[in-house]
């Protein structure tokens, strides 16, 4: 079930390599209504959360994961859930765990910037986004490219992967 004012990203097509910039737009997108309310509202509401957690998981796969952070280098660090039973065990030192932290918290901040920055840089093509969704409710894509201007992307499949 899609609630209202969700947003349903759908993959381009079936692929399990992407690379950092297609990753770091999921990000950008997902934190796009955080960004929103922020924006036009100057506050923020409970309405992100289950955007935030999938940002947090995206940004923890890619320096845990994918080795997608300058600072912890090229590692992956899998958490089985081994050890505790409570799945809380890390295979990596707490000193490491603090720049896991900091490198997840340093993606997502940037991500929400830039996010701010596309926003405010196409507020006209929002506003315009806004009045059509009060008229219909929701929105198709084709719906969503004309009304804000935006030229459909052809094909994804020449991105890395």
């Amino acid at each position: 079930m899609v609630h209202p004012g969700a947003i349903v990203q759908s993959p381009v097509d079936d692929r399990f390599n992407y690379g950092e910039d297609y990753v770091r737009a999921r990000i950008v997108a997902s934190l796009g209504g955080r960004a929103a309310e922020l924006l036009v509202y100057g506050t923020v509401s409970t309405g992100a959360a289950s955007d935030l957690q999938q940002v947090t998981m995206i940004a923890h796969e890619m320096v845990v994961r994918w080795g997608m952070s300058p600072k912890i280098g090229p590692l992956a660090f899998r958490e089985d859930g081994s050890g505790d039973g409570l799945g809380l065990a890390r295979p990596y030192s707490e000193a490491t765990a603090r720049e896991v932290d900091t490198e997840v918290k340093r993606i997502a901040d940037e991500c929400f910037a830039e996010a701010m920055r596309l926003l405010t840089e196409h507020r006209n093509q929002l506003e315009a986004l806004v009045q059509a969704l009060l008229k219909e409710d929701s929105l198709g894509e084709e719906q969503i490219l004309a009304v804000t201007g935006v030229k459909a992307i052809a094909s994804d499949r020449n991105r890395s992967g």
